[in-house]
């Protein structure tokens, strides 16, 4: 076999080889460290490759020489990197929160995630902007678009709406629960409530009432049914029902709650000796608060009885009245205690039911006090000064009261209405009744026109279905 002479183009001798190919020879060679110049073993047969460093403390100098000044991509200054893919300088850097626009440190995580809001409350609420630009309203499934291609999709894969109304997989998931957990629903276990976090809303009114002294407990089970807060010493539950979760449309479980759902757990409360009141969105949490603020007992007989001006009455209906003032007051009747107006009692012409005489509107006691036969001396004191009166009405909101006042008035209750919905938004409400009667041309002042509903225009317009607890009516009949 031939043989060729050639040059090894590492250091230079002359060598024999077979291969025409061959540039090197096979000779232990050394090359100077690219730093200091001092001799390193070449131990790579590829001489073409960049030569290594002879120390670590070579490799980081020329680590460093190779790397160029860049542009930091948060605050646009020039810096050295520490590494080839750095894209931002180590100093801190600082940012306005693009929702509440408070100062924030931007980390470097941050920036990458492309994260510009200082809290998850703020990213909560630029999440919600990006919803309403996109979809018109606060979550996609509010979109009756959105829910549409959803039910088409469920349709289309299951045959249903919603996957668990498919007898097949709804038995196959309480099997799976059964062989799992001894139980259909895996979520009503005891370790997996205990681990189930208390919703944001309910901690804070669970604070503002241990602030006042009371004991709360949270997450209070009777039967099937869970109940948000207990209040011991009130004997009382409170349901805190935000309109996103309980309005009778939808929720992104795709879940609308039941007209009878509020009603049914009052009664629940009812049939095992307690109260209940719920908490809706449109709901003053100060007024609610003032339910359980402890109070001072002041006897009816020690506070003077009068008349109370129109204007006197309003501002303190809108301070203490859950539902503020009401209009169409024709006899407001109160009691003073030490020139101060504790209680106040109000009649009008009936609202609803044009058969009775008159209505009693409003009884609204002061915030911390509490008049001790205030109720039956007012009432007593308006038929005696109202001859004319042959019966009377009243309506009693059982989402947050019984009715016991009336008994003590000896008015009657005769009937109990359905749970009927309120329009909500934010902390506004529209009643079903007033929608009716007015329509949401004339609530808003839009000009949409007849044949389009006020139903579909309210959903169009970002407000929800949210079902009450009904009205007890009593009625008191002069013997």
């Amino acid at each position: 076999m031939a043989k060729f002479t050639k040059i090894c183009k590492c250091c230079g001798k002359e060598f024999e080889t077979n291969s025409p190919q061959k540039l090197f020879c096979d000779r232990v060679h050394y090359l100077p460290c690219p730093v200091c110049g001092k001799p390193v073993l070449k131990t790579d047969r590829d001489f073409t490759k960049q030569p290594v460093c002879c120390s670590p403390e070579c490799t980081k100098i020329k680590h460093d020489k190779n790397l160029k000044m860049k542009k930091c991509a948060i605050c646009g200054e020039m810096f050295k990197p520490k590494s080839g893919v750095a894209t931002i300088c180590e100093k801190e850097h600082h940012g306005n929160c693009v929702i509440c626009g408070k100062d924030m440190i931007i980390t470097k995580g941050m920036w990458h995630d492309g994260i510009d809001t200082c809290s998850r409350a703020c990213a909560k609420e630029k999440l919600r902007r990006f919803y309403r630009e996109k979809y018109g309203v606060d979550h996609p499934m509010q979109n009756s678009q959105v829910q549409e291609h959803h039910r088409e999709a469920m349709k289309a894969k299951y045959g249903v709406e919603h996957a668990l109304q498919d007898p097949k997989i709804l038995e196959s998931a309480y099997q799976t629960n059964f062989r799992k957990f001894g139980t259909k629903y895996a979520c009503v276990r005891e370790e997996c409530r205990q681990h189930v976090p208390i919703p944001n809303t309910n901690k804070r009114y669970g604070e503002l009432l241990s602030n006042m002294g009371l004991k709360v407990e949270y997450e209070v089970r009777i039967d099937t049914k869970i109940f948000d807060l207990y209040l011991p010493e009130y004997n009382t539950f409170i349901e805190i029902d935000p309109t996103y979760t309980h309005n009778s449309l939808t929720n992104h479980w795709d879940a609308p709650v039941s007209p009878n759902y509020h009603i049914e757990k009052t009664q629940l409360a009812v049939d095992n000796g307690y109260r209940c009141v719920h908490v809706f969105e449109w709901d003053a949490t100060e007024k609610i608060i003032g339910l359980f603020t402890p109070v001072t007992k002041i006897g009816a007989r020690k506070c003077e009885l009068r008349e109370v001006p129109l204007a006197e009455c309003n501002e303190f209906l809108n301070k203490y009245h859950l539902q503020g003032r009401v209009y169409k007051q024709i006899y407001r009747i109160g009691l003073y205690y030490k020139d101060e107006l504790v209680q106040v009692m109000t009649f009008g012409k009936p609202r609803y039911d044009k058969k009775h005489d008159i209505e009693l509107l409003r009884l609204c006691t002061k915030t911390g006090v509490a008049v001790i036969g205030g109720a039956e001396r007012l009432f007593t004191h308006a038929i005696k000064d109202n001859p004319e009166w042959k019966d009377i009405i009243s309506y009693c909101d059982l989402a947050k009261f019984s009715g016991d006042v009336y008994n003590r008035l000896n008015m009657e209750r005769v009937r109990t209405t359905p749970p009927q919905i309120i329009w909500s938004k934010g902390i506004e409400k529209v009643t079903s009744t007033l929608l009716r009667q007015r329509g949401y041309d004339q609530l808003f002042k839009t000009n949409y026109g007849k044949g389009t509903s006020n139903e579909e225009l309210m959903i169009e317009n970002g407000w929800l279905p949210v079902y009450d607890c009904g009205q007890a009516v009593f009625v008191y009949e002069r013997s």
